[in-house]
Order: structure tokens, then C-alpha cells, then sequence
């Protein structure tokens, strides 16, 4: 293999990682913030799943996003 694809492979492997590491913070934090408003009202656990479906969503978007901008640099 010559440099220009191995620079290419460790570019999309990056790229990979970075959607993942975003759809799981995404995620995550929706879940914590929707945790944190359920033990406040003491309504388990239906805020915990309102943060998780916006965190899903915000994922998307970010994914989305990132996509889009790495598209139009190409």
C-alpha cells in the first residue's frame, strides 16, 4: 500500500471514531440530564427516557452534521 491510502484509511478510522464518540456523549448526557429531572420530581422514569430520545436525536443531528461538513470539503 502506498502512503496516500494508508493516510486515507487512518482518516476515515478517525472519522469512524469521532461519529461514535459523539453519539455517545449525545446520548449519554440526554440520559443523565433526564435522570437528574426524574430524581428531582420523582417521576421515574419518564424524563430519563424524554433525555434519552432527545439524546438520540441530538446524535443524529451531530452525526449529520459532521457528515455534511466532511462531504463538502471533499
Amino acid at each position: 500500500m502506498e502512503k496516500n491510502d494508508w493516510s486515507r484509511i487512518i482518516r476515515a478510522a478517525g472519522l469512524l471514531s469521532y461519529l461514535g464518540l459523539v453519539m455517545i456523549v449525545a446520548i449519554g448526557l440526554g440520559y443523565f440530564i433526564g435522570s437528574f429531572f426524574d430524581g428531582l420530581l420523582s417521576s421515574e422514569p419518564w424524563f430519563s427516557l424524554l433525555g434519552l430520545i432527545i439524546g438520540v436525536g441530538g446524535g443524529f443531528y451531530g452525526v449529520y452534521q459532521i457528515i455534511t461538513g466532511v462531504m463538502g470539503d471533499e
